[in-house]
């Protein structure tokens, strides 16, 4: 048994593009793209662990604000407390 490829594939493949390499402009526009995406991304890392430094902070300075309005003298946790 023969197995032709089917015409319909045939005038699909003729409708892909062709890859071309890039003018010298555009190449170096892109390599300067690609450094500026490197810096949003290494500032964004940054700025995710500095968030993160403040919501740890945030979190100890609620948790001693609740603990010390909600909480009986006897259970606050400023070194008064009897365990």
């Amino acid at each position: 048994m023969l197995l032709r490829p089917h015409p319909v594939s045939a005038r699909v493949d003729g409708l892909r593009p062709t890859r071309q390499k890039l003018p010298v402009g555009v190449a170096s526009a892109v390599s300067s793209g690609e450094d500026q995406l490197a810096e949003v991304l290494a500032e964004n890392k940054r700025l995710r662990a500095s968030l993160d430094k403040a919501v740890k902070i945030n979190d100890k300075m609620w948790t001693g604000i609740v603990d010390l309005h909600l909480l009986p003298k006897d259970q606050q946790a400023n070194g008064n407390a009897t365990s």
